[in-house]
Parts: structure tokens; sequence; C-alpha cells
């Protein structure tokens, strides 16, 4: 059924393991992992990076590379920054299923996203009768995968980032026609440089909250 493994006295406040809800230790464990901002943090880079290069008019075909160093950064924060401090969790068959499914999602959503940046770029869906078609389909698929994330991953924050970011292309591409703005990166800039301020309140407050544990229960 469900197997923890190395969890600490943070989640069990020192009660044995037959005394404990096993299903809601694992919730309460599964929940623990998105209160260190890391999330939070590598989402906001993900983001800020292109509009950086962007607003700054540079190339953007090396960011892949950079995509790769921060889930590796992620990783490794998450080994030594998270786990010392609430235990390491391998979660049950419900909850890699989750998994599972965002990694699809995520997946299918760049394969989506890639045609649609193609097809823009084509033409075909530039807009009609000053409607920007395409950043508007652009938008709704990041609010839907952003959404299904949150939901499969049981992360709140992850619902507002769906809308915040999800708005960008459409209302972007609006401001754009008017002559406001050139391009989402402005807005994308300010919206990925919360995400990341937010992550790093987040990581503050955890490393000020729980303190690395020999112990485990």
């Amino acid at each position: 059924m469900y197997k923890l493994v190395c969890i600490t006295n943070r989640f069990t406040k020192g009660q044995t393991m037959t005394g404990i809800d096993i299903k809601e230790l694992e919730k309460k464990a599964w929940k623990s992992t998105f209160q260190d901002g890391l999330w939070d943090i590598m989402l906001g880079l993900i983001f800020f990076i292109p509009a950086v290069t962007g607003l700054l008019k540079a190339g953007d075909y090396t960011l892949i590379p950079l995509y790769i160093v921060f889930i590796l950064l992620f990783v490794t924060a998450k080994k030594r920054i998270t786990v010392p401090r609430i235990g390491l969790v391998k979660f049950g068959e419900k909850r890699r299923k989750k998994r599972h499914i965002v990694v699809f999602i995520l997946t299918a959503s760049v394969a989506f996203l890639t045609i649609m940046i193609l097809m823009k770029k084509s033409s075909l869906l530039s807009g009609t009768v000053g409607i920007p078609t395409g950043s508007i389909i652009v938008g709704i698929n990041i609010l839907v995968v952003f959404g299904l994330m949150a939901y499969f991953l049981n992360f709140g924050r992850l619902y507002l980032y769906a809308v915040l970011v999800g708005a960008v292309e459409p209302v972007s591409a609006v401001l754009e026609m008017k002559n406001l703005i050139e391009g989402p990166y402005l807005i994308m800039f300010v919206i990925s440089g919360g995400m990341i301020i937010t992550g790093i309140i987040l990581l503050v407050q955890f490393l000020r909250q729980y303190s690395p544990q020999e112990d485990e229960v």
C-alpha cells in the first residue's frame, strides 16, 4: 500500500508508527514537498530567463541547457536542503501515478506549444479581425496545463500561477496591437520575478522552521 521511508519526527511528533494514520502521514509529507519554495523558484526561473532575453532582444536558442541546469539544481537542492530536514518519502502507487500523469501532461504541452509557435510564425494563426487567435489558444493551453498540474500535484499556489502565466500571451497580444508594449516579455518578467521572490521567502521560512535532523522515525 503506502511505503514511507526515513520520515522524521516532524510529521510523527513523537508517536510510534502503530499510532499513525499512514495515509494522513503520506498526505502531510506530500504537501511538505512544496513548503520549501524550490518549486516556485524553479518555475519562476524557467519563465524569467526567456523574459530577460526577450527584453534584451537576445536569441533564446541557447535556453535549453539552462533549463537542464535548473532541473539539476532543483533536484540537488531537494536532496541537500529538504530531505535532511523533513525526511525522504517513497510515496504509494496512487501518488506515483499522479506524477506520471503530470509528466505526460508536460510532454504533450511542449509538443502542442511547439506546433502553435510554428503555426504562428507561418501566419496561420496570426489572428483575425483584431483577435489574437494564436495567443489566446496558447494562453488557454498554459492555463489548462498548469491547472491540471496543480490538481494532480495538490499544489495550491500553482492555480494562481496558471491564471497569471496563462493570461500573459493574450493580454500582451492585445496591448501590443494597441502599441502599448512590445511582446509579452515585460509582463512575464514581472510575474516570473514575483514567483522567484515568493519561492525565496518560502525557502527562508522553511530553513528557519526546520533544522537538519539526525534522528529518524
